[in-house]
């Protein structure tokens, strides 16, 4: 009775095991939402391409996807029937999705770019769970479904164009809430069907969701420039900066979420649904009354890209965090590079201040920002921050500077610079691990009577460490028995510790300068975090990317950037 030609080239994949013809049974269930039929989904596996220093092509295709928000799909399918070629999602708007190249990105930085699919038909999968189908399986049956010729039987996987005749028989279930295609051909029950439903019934279970996008008064934005190793990100995904930005901003969440337990708060992150400004007042540390704060990554690295460089490359062996090290370091003391590292630093964010403000024109009407440097990124903040250039000026006021793990006092001292200066920030914090090989004071420099105290220690009680070497285990210690066996050790001498109180700020009234009281409110310049044990150097070079996912780095962050906007 009907029939239907399947194009070359469309295939459906089935998981474990591949059959030569199954059937669709076509239902249409009538409780679905009534804001869209339409819904659209990411995929969170496979990328199609990323950045262009990554030298990456797509070989296999994304089988992993999930749903953005009811209130997303709702945005992105009111842009699609307008005509749009883009539209914002997610937390902040920090996802583009480009409706119809069928991709989304990151908004404000150069990442990676995943598919995305405007579904309407599903596949029934066990436990009521639904899945996405493949596009060209979805196109043909929706058109047979709209045409009512519904008496069809679809075979793939196909290598050529084919016609196929259906043989079986249509029936319609007395609640007239489904239309079933039967077929008769269809052998192995259960290994050779499979079932599609129109629309996402109720009583289905939902499909797991992206945050929403929420529009809420941001604040404050702070821009993190990386520093040395992002080279590796090219073989170990552990070391990409974009990943530990992500990592911030959930600890920014967890140490809201802390400070919320005697206050409302009102801090960035996931999920935002109690996110509600206090009114409490701050005292000296412990804030509330906190305002949306927003982090972007700044990728200077994947942008510097010269012929001498590559060069350079081919003189190590394989690579490793010092030959990576190295590279970065020595390209940042050539002249001509230095200046296209701050060029390109200073542009970035100069561009994402841009489009962000234009996006968020209330932000716009009072902006406040700052910047945190980690290792190199904190020389290159520094830098730009005491530039005379007009090329190299930022578009906007820099409230607090924060350098971490940062070898700036060591390279001053080396060029015999003698000299620390605010430049145009209005803040300046150097946050240091004496346990790290590379971060270094900058006191010293500024008078020697500071060689008699140690630096301001950042509130915290030590224990947080555990959980980071609980960390390091989990990623690093898979590949190697020997960095396993001293992590456990370390870990063990962790736990027998005894918790101590979390020490003062200032640590005496002698520690206090004239010399360093411009600064910042504390009258200083070097904060060491609290550890309470001795790191050996191996993995001291560890913990000198472990900044971010420090809860009383994030801490003592946060809290000067919210007293000090007010």
């Amino acid at each position: 009775m009907g029939s239907v030609w399947v194009k070359s080239g469309v295939r459906y994949r089935v998981p474990c095991f591949s059959r030569p013809q199954f059937v669709f049974k076509l239902v249409n269930m009538i409780h679905i939402r009534n804001f869209s039929e339409h819904r659209w989904f990411r995929a969170v596996d496979v990328p199609l391409s990323k950045p262009k220093v990554y030298n990456y092509s797509q070989t296999t295709p994304a089988t992993q996807f999930e749903m953005f928000s009811a209130s997303d799909c709702e945005r992105l399918e009111k842009a699609f029937q307008n005509n749009k070629e883009t539209e914002v999602v997610e937390t902040d708007g920090l996802v583009t999705v480009h409706l119809k190249k069928g991709y989304c990105c990151p908004t404000y930085w150069d990442g990676f770019h995943y598919e995305v699919r405007r579904t309407l038909w599903h596949e029934i999968c066990q436990n009521k769970k639904l899945s996405v189908i493949d596009p060209g399986v979805e196109s043909i049956v929706e058109k047979k479904y709209t045409t009512g010729n519904r008496k069809v039987r679809l075979l793939w996987p196909v290598n050529k164009s084919k016609r196929v005749a259906y043989s079986g028989k249509f029936s319609q279930h007395n609640d007239t809430t489904r239309l079933i295609l039967h077929d008769s051909y269809a052998w192995i029950p259960y290994l050779s069907k499979r079932i599609l439903v129109r629309g996402i019934p109720l009583d289905f279970e939902q499909p797991k969701t992206r945050p929403p996008y929420i529009p809420r008064p941001v604040e404050h934005i702070v821009f993190c420039i990386h520093g040395i190793g992002q080279l590796l990100s090219l073989q170990y995904a552990q070391m990409n900066y974009v990943r530990d930005i992500n990592a911030f901003r959930r600890m920014i969440l967890q140490v809201a979420d802390k400070k919320a337990n005697s206050s409302s708060a009102a801090i960035e992150g996931e999920p935002l649904d109690d996110l509600n400004e206090g009114d409490k007042p701050i005292d000296n540390y412990n804030v509330t009354g906190a305002k949306p704060i927003q982090v972007f990554p700044i990728m200077w690295r994947g942008l510097l890209d010269t012929e001498e460089e590559l060069k350079a490359q081919q003189l190590f062996g394989a690579p490793n965090v010092a030959a990576d090290a190295v590279l970065d370091f020595i390209m940042y003391t050539e002249p001509r590079h230095k200046l296209r590292i701050q060029e390109i630093a200073a542009s970035e964010m100069n561009r994402v201040f841009k489009q962000f403000c234009d996006l968020n024109p209330d932000f716009a009407k009072n902006p406040k920002v700052s910047i945190i440097g980690h290792s190199l990124g904190s020389v290159i903040a520094y830098d730009l921050m005491n530039s005379g250039s007009k090329d190299l000026e930022p578009d906007f006021t820099v409230s607090n500077l924060f350098l971490i793990g940062s070898p700036l006092g060591v390279l001053k001292l080396v060029n015999k610079q003698f000299k620390v200066e605010m430049g145009r920030a209005k803040n300046l914090f150097n946050i240091m691990k004496l346990s790290d090989p590379v971060s270094s004071r900058l006191e010293p420099l500024i008078s020697k009577l500071s060689l008699g105290f140690g630096p301001a220690a950042v509130p915290g009680d030590g224990t947080n460490l555990l959980q980071q070497f609980k960390s390091l285990t989990d990623d690093l210690a898979k590949n190697t028995e020997i960095l396993a066996s001293k992590a456990s050790a370390v870990l063990q001498m962790i736990a027998s510790k005894e918790k101590v109180e979390p020490p003062l700020l200032l640590p005496a009234g002698d520690s206090h300068l004239p010399e360093l009281e411009k600064f910042n409110r504390h009258g200083r310049l070097d904060f060491r975090v609290n550890e309470t044990i001795d790191i050996s150097l191996f993995l001291g070079i560890v913990g000198h990317f472990m900044y971010l996912d420090n809860p009383d780095v994030v801490r003592f962050i946060l809290d000067e950037i919210l007293i000090n906007d007010k």
